[in-house]
């Protein structure tokens, strides 16, 4: 008896547990925003997203790179095949490892430093991407369009630059580690249930060849 109430209080532990996740996730949302249809002045395109906390702690003047909010990026900046100057802005995917937050001020764009120079021999010309965002980027999430006055690509010492033209970032929902722990616990609760139910056959079925037994040899009763 004791281990049927073990068995029955179990999978209403889990349950409790995964409620309290469950309201763990829900106050703390991470939206994962997509680059759509963006494209610079010159028809080259940048694509990928980016994971932004609006309820996470924004830095302040001049530390952008220890923002919160910014959690993490993947952004591929297409290459210029054709430039005048012979500076040509390389292709480049900007990601945590590859690149560094910069200056993140009020209200604000978005702003990555490559990790590599490029072109100078001295190591000062880096890329520069920013983006800047028509509106602020919220839980609500939708469709935000870049501001195009201070979106753009640059170089951080030869100051060549491309604006881009236009674009727009759309939320979508990214799963949380309390949510991914959440479906681990239903996985949980689920087969503690089955195992539960396994053992309770066995059981049942034992009982019954114990019946059978004692019906047809009563002086004579072995367990199976």
């Amino acid at each position: 008896m004791a281990t049927n109430r073990l068995a029955k209080r179990v999978p209403h532990s889990l349950c409790t547990l995964i409620l309290l996740c469950v309201g763990a996730t829900a106050s703390a949302k991470v939206l994962r925003w997509q680059l759509q249809d963006v494209e610079f002045n010159d028809g080259r395109t940048v694509s990928g997203f980016f994971l932004f906390d609006a309820d996470a702690k924004p830095d302040t003047f001049p530390l952008g790179s220890h923002d919160q909010r910014f959690v993490d990026w993947d952004i591929s900046v297409e290459g210029q095949s054709n430039c005048s100057s012979g500076l040509c802005f390389p292709a480049y995917r900007f990601t945590p490892d590859t690149s560094t937050k910069g200056l993140i001020y009020s209200g604000a764009p978005f702003f990555l430093f490559s990790n590599k120079p490029f072109y100078d021999p001295l190591g000062r010309n880096y890329i520069e991407l920013q983006l800047g965002f028509s509106s602020p980027l919220t839980d609500a999430g939708g469709a935000v369009a870049l501001q195009t006055g201070v979106s753009f690509e640059d170089w951080s010492y030869y100051y060549r630059t491309q604006f881009i033209a236009a674009g727009r970032v759309i939320a979508v929902p990214e799963p949380s580690k309390a949510l991914l722990f959440t479906l681990g616990l239903v996985g949980l609760a689920a087969n503690s249930r089955g195992r539960y139910r396994r053992l309770r056959a066995k059981k049942t079925l034992f009982l019954e060849r114990l019946s059978h037994a004692e019906c047809d040899h009563p002086n004579q009763i072995a367990a199976p």
